[in-house]
């Protein structure tokens, strides 16, 4: 097992798929598998005393836990939008941001800290209609980010814990992210029908099927936006096109495309999609 005793938000680095990737494992500590999950280590530099598990600090007793508290001070620095050592917070307390918190937490005053752009409220169980985070994913993400911090390392919850949680939150944003495409698709989809001539013959406006396809690398999840429960899929893509009646028209446009339930497909693929 490795602890790695030294985790900040700068020791956190993207790689060229944007995974997250841990980095300088100059002070980590490597356990045998027979060896108990903490160690002695103690230490009396520290790049950064605001991510530093107190509790290591003040004994050199180093557990995962103490990995613990500083991802969850990363953490609350995803959510407040600003670094531990802001000076907004080392005016309250020269602790930083896990301190001011902490305070905040327990006044219940603790979503006024989070990062404006995160908490704008809706009458939806959303943030911000088209980017912002669900109210829902904040409050498990606030409160996963607090037990992390928790005073003592018996108090924390185990990485595997934290991970759970988290990954609870993303099912919560990724939901309202379907739901804020399928609303817009079909708003869309509403505005288009409104504005199709009623009673004219749109033959010359056809896309045919081999266009479609190219267009959607034959309809690949890539350029797929979302499915509705009847069987309907919704596909954006960049598509050349142009009235038949008209070529000077020709054009590149972005269109949303609809796709029926393979079944009922048989003999519309012969055609084209309009």
């Amino acid at each position: 097992m490795i602890i790695h005793g030294n985790i900040a938000s700068f020791k956190l680095g993207l790689d060229e798929n944007w995974r997250t990737k841990i980095e300088d494992f100059e002070w980590a500590v490597i356990l045998a598998p027979d060896k108990k999950d903490e160690t002695l280590y103690k230490r009396t530099y520290f790049e950064s005393e605001y991510h530093v598990d107190p509790e290591y600090a003040n004994t050199g007793k180093l557990k995962r836990e103490s990995d613990v508290y500083s991802f969850g001070v990363v953490l609350l620095e995803i959510i407040c939008g600003r670094q531990a050592r802001d000076q907004i917070y080392l005016k309250e307390s020269d602790k930083g941001l896990v301190h001011v918190a902490r305070k905040n937490f327990r006044n219940g005053t603790i979503e006024g800290m989070i990062d404006p752009t995160l908490k704008e409220d809706t009458d939806k169980k959303s943030c911000i209609p088209n980017r912002g985070a669900n109210k829902d994913s904040l409050h498990i993400f606030l409160k996963v980010a607090n037990q992390c911090v928790s005073e003592t390392q018996d108090q924390r919850p185990t990485m595997k814990v934290v991970l759970n949680k988290l990954e609870k939150a993303l099912v919560f944003q990724e939901e309202q992210v379907q739901q804020l495409g399928k609303d817009q698709v079909v708003d869309k989809l509403e505005k288009a029908r409104h504005e199709i001539p009623v009673g004219k013959n749109l033959e010359h406006l056809k896309i045919p099927l081999t266009h479609i396809q190219s267009a959607t690398h034959y309809f690949s999840k890539k350029y797929r936006i979302s499915n509705f429960e009847d069987g309907y899929t919704f596909y954006r893509a960049e598509l050349e096109h142009y009235d038949k009646e008209n070529p000077s028209s020709k054009r590149h446009n972005t269109v949303v495309i609809k796709r029926y339930p393979l079944l009922e497909m048989s003999s519309m693929e012969k055609q084209s999609f309009s």
